[in-house]
C-alpha cells in the first residue's frame, strides 16, 4: 500500500494529522484505529489510551469466548437433534416385539445397538427377534437389552 493509500484510510478511521505520519507511524496507527473500533463494536470497555496489545488482547479474548459460545450453542443443537433422531429410534425399535412363551412381550432398550454379539454369534436386532431359542436365553438371563413391554 502507498502511503496516499494509508493516508485516505487513515483519514477514514478518523486518525488526525495523517499526513504528517510516517509510513511505518500510518500502518500502526491504523492497526490500532481497526482495533479499538473492533473492540467498541464488540461492546468491550477498556481505556482508549492502553497499549495496542492491551487492546489487542481484550478484542482476542472476546473474539475467543465468542467463538467458544458459538461452539457450544452448535454443540447443543447438535445433541438435541441427536435426541430427537434417538426419539424416533425408540419408536422404531418398540416396533419389533417378541412373544415370550408366557405371554409376555419383550422390546428392545433405546440403548441395544442394532447389531450385537450374543452366545459368539453377531446378529441384528431384527435377526435376535426371529430366534427363539437366544431370545428365550436373553430373556431367562435378564440380557439388559431388552425390556418387558408395558402398554
Amino acid at each position: 500500500m502507498s502511503k496516499q493509500d494509508l493516508i485516505k484510510k487513515a483519514q477514514e478511521l478518523g486518525i488526525d494529522n495523517a499526513d504528517a505520519l510516517t509510513v511505518d507511524q500510518l500502518k500502526q496507527a491504523i492497526k490500532r484505529a481497526k482495533l479499538i473500533e473492533e473492540a467498541t463494536s464488540l461492546g468491550l470497555e477498556f481505556n482508549p489510551e492502553e497499549d495496542t496489545e492491551v487492546i489487542a488482547g481484550l478484542v482476542d479474548a472476546a473474539k475467543a469466548e465468542a467463538e467458544a459460545e458459538t461452539k457450544a450453542k452448535a454443540e447443543a443443537e447438535a445433541k438435541a437433534k441427536a435426541g430427537k433422531k434417538k426419539s424416533n429410534g425408540k419408536k422404531a425399535d418398540k416396533e419389533l416385539i417378541y412373544k415370550h412363551t408366557d405371554g409376555r412381550e419383550f422390546v428392545w432398550d433405546e440403548r441395544t445397538p442394532d447389531q450385537f454379539r450374543f452366545n459368539n454369534v453377531i446378529k441384528t436386532k431384527e435377526a435376535w427377534m426371529e430366534d427363539e431359542e437366544a431370545m428365550e436365553m436373553m430373556i431367562e438371563g435378564n440380557l439388559h437389552w431388552l425390556k418387558l413391554k408395558i402398554d
